[in-house]
């Protein structure tokens, strides 16, 4: 990972990241065989936090989540992310941002500061560019009845588990 990428907050502060141990990334992009070995793409420059949480077209990050599925009734996790027919990756470990914690009572708002929007996703934001060798594994995601589920876990073989 490039050490030098910092969050920048609503203050302009820049944040450097911290261990966010292995997390999960969902996408209809980009295929297994592309991720395992060119990574997942740089989407863009913007280093501000609270616009990839607003969702940021050109961010510097990616959301990530702890668990592949964090609540099937409100459709939040990765899986989610990708959809039926995507795919989910395993990542890690990584190092990111808390947007939760990073953006509490931070975000000005009719005159008030509030928290960041979807606080209770428990996203955590890594660089855009995935390597390949930071995946893990990867799936695709199929629909079981009236769930998403991973298909099967195919183990990455260009991971390293040592950067």
């Amino acid at each position: 990972m490039d050490d030098e990428l910092k969050a920048v907050l609503p203050n302009k502060e820049e944040v450097p990241p911290q261990p966010a141990g292995r997390r999960f990334y969902g996408t209809s992009q980009v295929p297994l065989p592309v991720a395992f070995e060119y990574g997942v793409p740089l989407k863009g420059p913007d280093r501000r936090l609270l616009e990839h949480v607003r969702g940021n077209e050109k961010s510097a990050f990616r959301g990530t989540t702890a668990l592949p599925v964090i609540n099937h009734q409100m459709w939040q996790g990765a899986l989610f992310w990708a959809g039926e027919g995507g795919w989910v990756y395993e990542i890690g470990p990584v190092m990111g941002w808390d947007p939760g914690q990073l953006l509490e009572g931070r975000v000005s708002m009719l005159g008030a500061f509030w928290n960041a929007p979807h606080a209770m996703e428990g996203e955590v934001s890594v660089p855009s560019r995935i390597e390949p060798s930071w995946i893990y594994q990867g799936s695709l995601i199929k629909e079981k009845g009236d769930r998403l589920v991973i298909d099967k876990w195919i183990l990455n073989p260009n991971y390293l588990p040592t950067r």
